[in-house]
């Protein structure tokens, strides 16, 4: 698993940098961690990333495993997240393991999520 982060979080900046962003956090070595978003009166969260651009900011999540147990949780924070990161003129990035990234994107599709999800390539 954190492997799979690392090398989320590789592909995240040198991206980021390739599109001449005008700054990333990321919660990452080196970086200035995201700020928190204030998703309810009683729920905050972090980002894993947030990358801004001159008109628009996107905000990444990176799921490497997912359980029964969390599901409901993590939905809710994907719908809020997706809509912070339309407010922000930008959009949800999620980062998936292989392992879960078609079961990631059936969720998103059943719930209607505004969301771009990725596979997590390690390049070791």
């Amino acid at each position: 698993m954190k492997r799979e982060r690392t090398a989320a979080y590789k592909t995240i900046i040198s991206n980021a940098k390739r599109e001449r962003a005008s700054e990333i956090f990321a919660n990452a070595e080196g970086h200035t961690k995201p700020p928190k978003l204030k998703l309810s009166f009683n729920k905050v969260c972090v980002p894993d990333a947030a990358v801004k651009f001159k008109n628009r900011t996107d905000l990444y999540l990176i799921e490497t495993s997912i359980n029964k147990k969390e599901l409901g949780d993590r939905i809710s924070q994907w719908i809020m997240v997706s809509a912070e990161a339309r407010k922000l003129g930008g959009q949800l990035i999620i980062m998936a393991a292989e392992s879960i990234i078609a079961r990631i994107r059936e969720l998103i599709e059943a719930k209607m999520i505004r969301a771009v999800v990725v596979p997590i390539v390690d390049e070791r």
